[in-house]
């Protein structure tokens, strides 16, 4: 902060502290860098500068919670808003802004469908081919969050995984992208014991 000084002519002095300089915002970088298109991810924004009351926009939508973390750190939920790459900007109250050129992507996640067969034995081994949309190489598979041993992503719209060891139940099976987002398919598997044969008369 400093001072503002009026000299007159005449030598005379009127003074005025409290005039704060202050840089501008720099945002380095987004965590996560990608998110759900109907929005609702919690981002984390680096950077320096930042200031109470901050003002985060992603493309033309703003961000709602935006939280100051500290002068370097500040996090904020995002928006909905079209796929694809946009800039990330933080306006302070002073009106001084940084800008991360496409610094945020929205894409739409991965859906699961189906999944068959619906069911094996408790032992895993058994496996699955489940279907959606939005599928991407590397994608992983969770039966009731235990991951499959192997994965093979056919295409964007079909996966095959081989089903975990897991307690007898019907189970949650969730695709994981590579980007984070992920596809839920509810009660899409049951975990089963098979039958035994004891006798023969």
């Amino acid at each position: 902060t400093a001072s503002v000084d009026v000299v007159n002519p005449d030598t005379q002095v009127a003074q005025l502290s409290g005039f704060a300089y202050a840089p501008a915002p720099v945002v380095t970088s987004v965590t996560p860098p990608v998110g759900d298109v109907a929005g609702s991810t919690l981002v984390t924004l680096t950077g320096t500068g930042f200031v109470a009351g901050a003002i985060v926009d992603i493309g033309a939508v703003s961000c709602t919670g935006v939280v100051l973390q500290s002068w370097t750190s500040l996090t904020c939920t995002t928006g909905a808003n079209f796929p694809g790459d946009f800039d990330v900007t933080v306006t302070n109250t002073d009106t001084q802004f940084g800008l991360l050129s496409n610094g945020f992507t929205y894409r739409v996640p991965p859906t699961v469908t189906d999944a068959l067969p619906g069911g094996g034995v408790i032992a895993g081994g058994t496996s699955v081919t489940l279907t959606g949309t939005g599928f991407l190489a590397g994608a992983v598979v969770r039966f009731d969050g235990l991951t499959s041993p192997s994965v093979t992503v056919n295409s964007a719209t079909s996966i095959t995984a081989t089903s975990p060891a897991h307690p007898a139940a019907t189970v949650d099976v969730v695709v994981v992208n590579t980007d984070g987002l992920q596809g839920t398919l509810t009660n899409g598997y049951s975990f089963g014991t098979p039958p035994t044969v004891s006798s023969i008369s």
